[in-house]
């Protein structure tokens, strides 16, 4: 069995740690496999902060949307079973009878986001009552109650199916009762009995009473900022029907792992195929591509979407395949490189975590440093250049501030974004849009590490 460098555990660790306390995540826990092996699994921080209990690899955590690659493989089981055709429309199986001009939502369209039908806030609705939030009263509790709030959306429907891609939960909450119909079981008993069991994810769950009575899981986390402070609130995780098809299973970072080498092999560890080779494949084809990669935005080349799972065709000479997922209190992020039969499972207790470092931890394992991850050198450069800076004396003073990975130029004047000249931080050459269609230069000048200029338009400000 291949064993992972302790100089990659060193810097993946330093790496991960530096980036969870910028963006204050109390406890992660990630997996690495290779070549049908689980070569590296760590616990880092608190699963739960008030009794600084350590994550593990073994913690459970919220998987969020990486759960709809589960639920598109239970629609293929049963398609290859004869229960199912995937070009049926759904209203084969449910009583939906949205449609774009008689040209009916087949299964193929819930299953690659191309159903037409934009993002209709269910998943949204359901987080907010469980967790907190800005809640709008709508009756969405029961399925028929879904089902009529999504056949009242016909007015919201934004392209012909297969036209092009809208991210869907409602559709996944669909297709989970699709599942639970066909197969004469709840939805949670399908996904167990077919795909868990027979991957030894013996301690994966929908169940809110299995989770509480297992001995190591996170405590979920609502982040909330305060004058620019993020803190850590204790939360309920959202448990609901409406949430198991697109994003309800709790797992951990060692039991995804057996999900990556299953969907690496095409078979489990034990040799048990789960699905034909061809249907699996299937999986892994982009159906529908994405807006920014039809525009030429994405970062890794041709980029959309499979049945569950994301794919990008040139993640640096190599096609990845990739999902993420959020609940609001807790995180997942799962990716493989086919090829070359390397893949990383994460998981965060609270809402988001830093997808660009478990990218990076795949390109150190192909071979490149994973410190020159494009994303991981904008992300140091920022960080340089955030901070406050003063004029001459001191007389007038101006910050620069990271928002959401975006630097702002803020003063008394007002904020402005500092978008890069040439989309290249290296330059140090921003602008901001001083005026309706009128751009001034930013020009920041580092004399030697930490000293550093700014200079926007009369102004020379000096880095304090």
């Amino acid at each position: 069995m291949e064993k992972i460098s302790d100089s990659f555990k060193e810097k993946f660790g330093q790496i991960l740690s530096k980036k969870m306390a910028t963006d204050s995540i109390p406890g992660m826990s990630v997996a690495i496999v290779k070549d049908g092996n689980l070569i590296y699994t760590r616990g880092f921080g608190a699963r739960n902060l008030q009794n600084n209990l350590p994550v593990t690899p073994d913690t459970l955590f919220g998987v969020g949307s990486c759960t709809k690659s589960l639920t598109s493989l239970a629609i293929m089981q049963l398609s290859e079973r004869g229960l199912i055709k995937i070009k049926d429309p759904v209203s084969k199986y449910l009583p939906l009878t949205v449609d774009q001009g008689g040209k009916p939502i087949t299964i193929h369209h819930l299953m690659s986001m191309s159903s037409g039908l934009p993002n209709l806030g269910v998943a949204e609705q359901v987080i907010f009552r469980f967790v907190g939030g800005r809640e709008k009263y709508i009756p969405i509790s029961s399925v028929e109650d879904l089902i009529q709030h999504v056949n009242d959306a016909e007015e919201e429907i934004a392209a012909d199916p297969g036209e092009r891609m809208f991210y869907l939960n409602s559709g996944y909450t669909l297709l989970g009762e699709i599942v639970a119909r066909v197969s004469g079981k709840s939805f949670a008993e399908f996904i167990e009995e077919e795909i868990l069991k027979p991957l030894q994810m013996n301690r994966s769950t929908f169940s809110r009473e299995k989770f509480s009575k297992d001995e190591d899981i996170m405590t979920p986390y609502l982040q909330e900022t305060k004058e620019e402070n993020t803190f850590s609130k204790p939360s309920d995780h959202p448990f609901h029907l409406f949430m198991e098809g697109p994003g309800g299973l709790l797992s951990s970072a060692r039991e995804m792992a057996n999900y990556l080498i299953f969907k690496m092999n095409g078979k489990t560890s034990h040799g048990q195929k789960l699905l034909g080779t061809n249907n699996l494949k299937e999986m892994f084809e982009i159906h529908c591509e994405t807006e920014d990669s039809r525009n030429s935005l994405s970062p890794f080349g041709r980029s959309g979407y499979g049945y569950g799972w994301s794919i990008q065709e040139d993640f640096f000479g190599h096609r990845m395949i990739s999902h993420g997922g959020s609940t609001g209190v807790s995180s997942a992020y799962l990716a493989f490189l086919p090829v070359k039969k390397v893949g990383i499972a994460a998981a965060a207790n609270v809402g988001g975590l830093p997808v660009t470092v478990l990218q990076a931890a795949l390109l150190e394992l192909i071979g490149q440093k994973m410190e020159d991850f494009p994303a991981i050198k904008a992300e140091e450069k920022m960080d340089k250049l955030t901070g406050k800076y003063e004029i001459y004396k001191g007389i007038t003073e101006v910050s620069v501030v990271n928002k959401n990975g975006l630097l702002f130029l803020e003063g008394q004047q007002g904020s402005y974004p500092l978008i890069p000249k040439n989309n290249d931080l290296e330059e140090n050459l921003f602008y901001i849009y001083s005026g309706p269609g009128q751009k001034s230069i930013v020009e920041f000048r580092e004399k030697s590490p930490g000293e550093i200029d700014l200079f926007v338009e009369r102004n020379r400000f000096h880095k304090k």
